[in-house]
């Protein structure tokens, strides 16, 4: 193992260091043996290798941490200087490298920037909470969008004109089914 490996190893133990969730522990530790050069740069490392598709569907073992667990406070030094951020929790970091995983390296995203820019998408979302799981439907959809873009499904969250979310309970398997379209760009009104 080189050193840039063994770094990537430290790095993963210390940002899912701390999480409290057996469910999330599992996770941690299925991302841990998928092969390294898949989940640190996920963006650049998947766009492009597999052929835009018109939909994509998916499921990833977790349910999202809601967006009251999505950040923390942190205090960070930039030039010798003390300064208040907000980092990403363990269990975001957590998820969105599963939506990666899970993602398989599939994208909906057109690979040209003047077809980015007119392509809009569909995120249709349901999310099966798990024994003793609660939260607010509309705080799932931050770190679900975030997890996308990283895994490089959709080029922008920005760009999702349809969100759908459906909230069920399944105490035995919990899980978050995505489904991705990509929607034709709306026409201007005359």
């Amino acid at each position: 193992m080189n050193r840039i490996q063994q770094a990537r190893k430290a790095d993963k133990r210390t940002r899912y260091s701390g999480l409290t969730s057996p469910v999330m522990t599992a996770a941690v530790h299925y991302l841990e043996k998928v092969n390294d050069e898949f989940i640190p740069d996920m963006r650049t490392s998947l766009i492009g290798k597999i052929a835009p598709q018109a939909c994509i569907r998916f499921e990833v073992p977790l349910t999202p941490p809601s967006v009251n667990h999505y950040k923390k406070p942190a205090i960070i030094i930039v030039k010798g200087q003390r300064r208040r951020t907000m980092v990403l929790t363990p269990e975001a970091l957590a998820y969105k490298a599963a939506v990666g995983v899970f993602a398989r390296g599939e994208t909906v995203a057109p690979a040209g920037k003047r077809e980015r820019e007119r392509t809009r998408y569909g995120l249709t979302v349901t999310v099966y909470m798990g024994k003793g799981e609660r939260g607010d439907g509309d705080n799932f959809f931050k770190c679900i969008g975030d997890g996308l873009v990283d895994a490089g499904v959709i080029h922008s969250d920005a760009a999702v004109s349809e969100w759908h979310l459906f909230v069920r309970r399944d105490r035995d398997n919990p899980r978050t089914v995505i489904e991705v379209t990509t929607s034709s760009p709306e026409a201007p009104a005359t």
